[in-house]
């Protein structure tokens, strides 16, 4: 492991490459700039965090909650677990 937590063991290497970045969530196209381009991954800056509406039960009550993806790590199975955290905008729907 790094010193901040990354595995440095079979990370291909990286190239510093600075140019426009859109992706789609949902029907929204995203802006962003790459960072680094490798042949297995790309890192990119955005202006601001990339936010989503989610609905769940909890407490027999149904939430409608915006929220901003903060972290997200690689699972061994191949999932991902992702941390959110709530926005102000309390209802997004």
């Amino acid at each position: 492991m790094s010193k901040n937590g990354e595995s440095t063991c079979n990370r291909a290497e990286r190239s510093p490459v600075r140019t426009d970045v859109e992706f789609y969530v949902g029907d929204a196209i995203m802006k962003a700039i790459s960072v680094n381009v490798s042949e297995t991954g790309l890192c990119f800056d955005m202006d601001e965090p990339i936010k989503i509406c989610l609905r769940m039960e909890a407490n027999d009550q149904l939430i409608n909650r915006e929220a901003q993806i903060v972290w997200a790590k690689k699972k061994s199975d191949g999932g991902v677990t992702y941390g959110f955290e709530f926005t102000p905008n309390e209802n997004c729907w």
